[in-house]
C-alpha cells in the first residue's frame, strides 16, 4: 500500500512516498538484515503480491522539527552504519545524493509544490544521507573521539617542542 506524507501540516503528494507491506502472511516476508523502517523482503513471487491502486494510501503525518530531526538523524545513522561495513565512503556518492534528491524528490516528485517546506524536507533527507556517509568514512578510518584526541596530542606536542 502506498504511503503519502504530510510535512509541517502540508500534504506532500508524492514527495517521499513509498510502498509498504501492510497485510501479509508471516512466511511471505523476510525481515533479517532489515534496515530502519525496512518493510522486509518478499519471499514469494511478484505475482503473489497485490499492489493497491494509488488512490488508496496511508496518510503519514510527520511532526519533526529541525531539532528533533537532527536528533533522529544522529540516532538512526549510528544504528544504520552497524549494517554497512561493506559500504565504502565516496565523495562522489555524497555529491550525487544531493543532485539525486533535488532532481528526483524536489522536481519529479513535485516537492516544489510545498514551497519552502518541500525544499527543507529534501535538504533534511539529504543531510541524513550525508551524515551516514561521513560516519561510514569515520568508521572505516577508525576516527573516534579517542583516536582523534591522540592525533591532536601528537600535533600539540610537536607545536610545543618547536618553542
Amino acid at each position: 500500500m502506498d504511503r503519502k506524507n504530510y510535512n509541517d501540516g502540508l500534504f506532500a503528494g508524492n514527495l517521499f512516498h513509498s510502498y509498504n507491506f501492510k497485510a501479509f502472511k508471516k512466511h511471505a516476508l523476510d525481515f533479517s538484515n532489515n534496515r530502519i523502517h525496512g518493510m522486509g523482503k518478499p519471499t514469494v513471487s511478484e505475482n503473489r503480491i497485490y499492489k493497491m491502486p494509488q488512490k488508496y494510501f496511508i496518510h503519514h503525518f510527520s511532526n519533526y522539527t529541525v531539532s528533533s530531526y537532527v536528533n533522529t538523524i544522529n540516532r538512526y545513522t549510528d544504528m544504520e552504519i552497524q549494517n554497512v561495513y561493506n559500504s565504502n565512503f565516496s565523495l562522489f556518492k555524497v555529491l550525487a545524493l544531493f543532485i539525486k534528491r533535488i532532481i528526483k524528490n524536489y522536481f519529479f516528485d513535485k516537492g516544489y509544490k510545498m514551497g519552502r517546506t518541500g525544499l527543507y524536507a529534501v535538504l533534511m533527507v539529504t543531510c541524513y544521507e550525508w551524515v551516514k556517509q561521513i560516519k561510514i568514512y569515520e568508521n572505516q578510518n577508525n576516527l573516534t573521539r579517542k583516536t582523534i584526541e591522540i592525533q591532536n596530542d601528537k600535533i600539540r606536542d610537536q607545536i610545543l617542542n618547536e618553542f
